[in-house]
């Protein structure tokens, strides 16, 4: 039973995830949900890693500094910074190609 409420709230999280970002970048993200610790979305070419408990407020602080972040293209290259970290309390920590 514990087993299945997990599973279920991994597919209710992938789920606001998925509308969250998709409605945003306009792509079909590609999550995994199997560590609600570091949930992981991939879209058009950018990998964001979020944590379950405050994913909104998260997502909130990329777009705010979304018009900072020049090298975030949603061109499905991941050409320049391909990987924003939310997971980390007033951060949003970009990393590009390595």
């Amino acid at each position: 039973d514990h087993l299945e409420a997990d599973h279920f709230g991994g597919l209710q999280v992938g789920a606001a995830l998925a509308r969250m970002v998709g409605q945003t970048t306009g792509g079909r993200p590609d999550i995994n949900v199997g560590n609600l610790n570091n949930l992981v979305v991939e879209v058009q070419g950018v990998t964001f890693q979020f944590s379950e408990s405050s994913m909104n407020q998260q997502w909130y602080r990329f777009l705010k500094m979304r018009p900072a972040l020049r090298d975030v293209a949603f061109d499905g290259e991941g050409a320049r910074a391909n990987e924003i970290d939310l997971r980390f309390a007033d951060r949003v920590i970009v990393r590009g190609r390595g």
